[in-house]
């Protein structure tokens, strides 16, 4: 995906047309989003290290360090935008780092893969998608359609890992597995839908509290449940 300078330079103009209130919650909300995208910089090179520690297949490892560099640019396209709102330059601090070192086990790689991989990357693929389609703003939705797919590339590398998990490890991950994709269906389940209004910023790639929450609850009860009872049901 290429956005060309001209591009920038007219979602500059337009977010200097809005009111000064919709700029700044569009700059944070953006700022926001860049800062998960830079976070999962990291997750993806932890990533990399429980692939190294359970010997994972090197197409694995070869794809978490594209993942990686995938987040790179999210990160970097998200700040772009944010700073457009922003009027003003943005960008990520230092990120504090674990303390402890990830779970290298083949049962916790592959039930921290299942949680963060195949559950929240399928979620966050599936919001960028509706946020595309909702957007007005060109540019915008040229970032968010790449993020979308790369998103959905990252949930299909999970799924791959912890297939490969399960062919490895057995049925010493079935309960370990299960009731970890239990314990986040029910987690979900909890949730309530947020209460009162927010302001409308559909047009804008931004994607409400309302309809994030209907949207998870949507993709949860569809395709991750679906997707996921096919997949252990291996271990039987």
């Amino acid at each position: 995906m290429v956005i060309s300078t001209d591009d920038w330079a007219r979602l500059g103009e337009r977010a200097r047309s809005l009111e000064a209130e919709v700029r700044a919650a569009l700059a944070w909300r953006w700022s926001n989003a860049a800062l998960g995208e830079h976070a999962s910089i990291g997750s993806f090179a932890q990533f990399s290290l429980q692939l190294l520690a359970v010997g994972a297949p090197p197409e694995v490892l070869r794809a978490s360090h594209r993942a990686g560099l995938d987040e790179i640019e999210h990160a970097r396209l998200s700040f772009r935008i944010a700073s457009a709102f922003a009027g003003s330059p943005l960008g990520p601090g230092p990120l504090p780092l674990p303390r402890a070192m990830p779970d290298t086990t083949l049962v916790g790689a592959a039930r921290a893969t299942l949680i963060e991989g195949c559950i929240a990357e399928t979620i966050s693929a599936n919001e960028a998608q509706h946020a595309a389609a909702w957007t007005t703003d060109p540019t915008i939705a040229a970032v968010l359609g790449q993020i979308s797919e790369d998103e959905a590339r990252h949930a299909e590398l999970a799924y791959t890992f912890v297939g490969w998990a399960i062919q490895t490890g057995g049925s010493t991950l079935r309960d370990p597995l299960r009731k970890a994709a239990r314990d986040q269906f029910a987690a979900y389940e909890r949730l309530s839908a947020p209460a009162g209004p927010s302001m409308e910023l559909r047009h804008w790639g931004v994607v409400s509290e309302l309809d994030r929450f209907e949207l998870q609850r949507q993709v949860l009860r569809s395709t991750v449940r679906l997707a996921l009872e096919s997949m252990l049901a291996g271990l039987d």
